[in-house]
């Protein structure tokens, strides 16, 4: 199964933005995440999370980071609300991603790959740090 996109953002004139926020020197100084695509009431849509960056033609995509998303939300499927870590500690961190931006016009994307297809998912939601600079 190939990757989906799942979520994009453009970037507004005279900005930048990259994935993630806070320095990896500092714990408790950067975004903490989650993320969560559920049947609700029967359970998770896990499989793998890619935050990339795309030029504005679409020619050239980079992926920032990967996460494989049963560690990005509690075990309790009933809906979205039940599914969001409340404890820092259970969220996975992302300091600011300095490697690559996105620059005017540009996007920063969510692509979706489930590991194994074995719910029709209704309810989708996530938390993901970004640093924007004007």
């Amino acid at each position: 199964m190939n990757f989906s996109l799942i979520w994009e953002k453009t970037v507004p004139a005279q900005q930048v933005i990259y994935w993630g926020y806070g320095d990896p020197n500092q714990q408790r100084n950067q975004s903490f995440n989650w993320f969560a695509a559920i049947d609700a009431g029967t359970g998770f849509e896990d499989g793998i999370l890619r935050l990339s960056v795309t030029n504005a033609t679409r020619t050239n995509s980079v992926v920032v980071a990967e996460f494989n998303t049963a560690n990005m939300h509690t075990v309790t499927s009933t809906n979205l609300i039940t599914a969001q870590p409340t404890d820092i500690n259970a969220k996975v961190p992302l300091p600011l991603q300095t490697a690559i931006a996105a620059g005017e016009d540009s996007y920063i994307q969510l692509h979706f790959k489930s590991q194994s297809v074995t719910t029709t998912v209704d309810q989708c939601n996530f938390s993901l740090g970004i640093t924007v600079v004007q």
